[in-house]
């Protein structure tokens, strides 16, 4: 059995407490203000809570965020296989989806791969681990190589903009 101290906070955390306690809400006051604390402790950055958003899920998060910051011909890259809904949303936000594939056997992130695939029209990298539809979750390893990458892409982009 569950041990008794589990089974009362999941009685207490899910026992209404309003009439629209299961409504859909987003961007609760209280959320965002734990969000912001725990952003504050993990990256010593302290955000306001107004610049919180949640959304119900990943799906919502990624329509407002590339609908947001997408502009026509901008390109989002992603890893193939993907999960099925990653080129319809770049399409619908106007993007450009620029498909990666992964190591067929391991199912691994190709970084060399994906720094070929970089322009200067690229606006977003997704990673999504654990991937779907293949359920690989990527190495701290091979997401430092990844973040390396990046990083001399955001110092190279830095510098060029500053020459003209």
């Amino acid at each position: 059995m569950p041990l008794e101290g589990f089974v009362t906070a999941l009685r207490d955390a899910t026992t209404p407490q309003s009439p629209d306690w299961y409504s859909y809400k987003m961007s609760e006051s209280s959320s965002r203000e734990i969000i912001r604390n725990s952003l504050l402790k993990l990256t010593q950055r302290d955000y306001s809570p107004d610049d919180i958003f949640l959304t119900n899920g990943a799906t919502g998060a990624l329509l407002v965020t590339m609908n947001a910051l997408i502009e026509a011909g901008d390109e989002v890259i992603y890893n193939s296989p993907p999960w099925f809904f990653y080129e319809g949303i770049i399409l619908n936000s106007g993007g450009v989806p620029i498909s990666v594939p992964v190591d067929a056997t391991t199912f691994e992130i190709d970084v060399a791969a994906i720094e070929q695939a970089i322009t200067k029209r690229t606006r977003f990298i997704i990673v999504n681990s654990p991937n779907n539809p293949t359920g690989k979750v990527y190495s701290p390893d091979t997401l430092r190589a990844l973040a390396g990458i990046l990083a001399a892409v955001t110092f190279m982009r830095s510098r060029i903009s500053k020459c003209w």
